[in-house]
């Protein structure tokens, strides 16, 4: 605008504008969120299905095709690219750019170091399922615990504009006295 304000055509256009973004950025949330909550179930039926003697890509494609989206559809993803011929690892590290998620990062490095070095991947899987679930379980606490704390902080900070409107609305005449020796000072 020429005069140094917005018109509200201009105001309207920059809502229309960011409105598809924030859409976008809550589905990308949701499907995040989704991802976390069936990640610990995958990584159990990984887990048994190496225990029960199939390998690890047949493990992989087990997962994707009893595990629902997003879970099964990103796993799925990672069994075409390791048909296609690409290796495990960047395969994995594929699937980490598209979900760049904490939890799925430990599974991945955990996976990768235990091909380099060997062990037993099966336990491996477990222990990392168990932790993703305290870690849920700690949260879902903290949550727990810091909901008194975030209700006191809203009723102290709406207490005072409350109070002001209240003693307004009953002693008129005080308030107007008031806020005019305020303003006369």
């Amino acid at each position: 605008a020429v005069d140094g304000h917005r018109h509200p055509v201009e105001l309207a256009g920059l809502l229309a504008g960011t409105l598809p973004i924030l859409v976008v950025l809550r589905m990308r949330t949701r499907r995040f969120r989704r991802f976390e909550a069936q990640f610990p179930e995958a990584i159990d039926l990984l887990g048994r299905a190496i225990r029960s003697g199939h390998a690890f890509n047949n493990g992989i494609k087990m997962v994707a095709d009893e595990m629902p989206n997003p879970v099964g559809g990103e796993f799925q993803r990672v069994f075409e690219e390791q048909n296609y011929g690409l290796p495990l690892k960047a395969a994995l590290m594929n699937l980490l750019e598209r979900v760049d998620l904490l939890d799925l990062r430990l599974f991945v490095v955990a996976v990768l170091i235990q091909r380099q070095s060997g062990g037993n991947l099966a336990e491996l899987l477990g222990k990392i399922a168990h932790t993703i679930r305290e870690r849920f379980r700690i949260y879902r606490q903290l949550k727990v615990h810091t909901a008194q704390a975030k209700l006191t902080g809203i009723i102290l900070l709406s207490l005072p504009p409350v109070l002001g409107g209240v003693m307004f609305l009953l002693n008129y005449e005080y308030s107007l006295a008031m806020l005019q020796a305020e303003l006369a000072w």
